[in-house]
């Protein structure tokens, strides 16, 4: 099940850093609503903000498409149910 949300998320590839927003999410991948072009297949790590930027996790995923509007971004490894319900809720 995807969530809406409107969550800050900073992500890095290889060459560069970004920030911007997730808009759904759920325990194995993103949404990121960017004007950024980076190209499928692309290893990023994302770092999305707990509590008020007091805390963060930091997920390894993959672009698995990629549109004017954003991009899709699939886990290497789920995350938790409770982390997800902390970062909707």
């Amino acid at each position: 099940t995807r969530h809406q949300c409107s969550l800050k998320v900073g992500y890095a590839t290889m060459d560069l850093s970004y920030i911007d927003f997730i808009t759904d999410i759920n325990c194995w991948g993103v949404f990121i609503q960017s004007d950024k072009n980076v190209p499928v297949g692309e290893s990023v790590l994302l770092t999305i903000p707990l509590h008020g930027d007091e805390q963060s996790i930091k997920v390894l995923g993959e672009v698995m498409w990629s549109s004017p509007q954003g991009m899709g971004i699939k886990f290497n490894m789920g995350i938790n149910t409770a982390v997800l319900n902390s970062l909707i809720n």
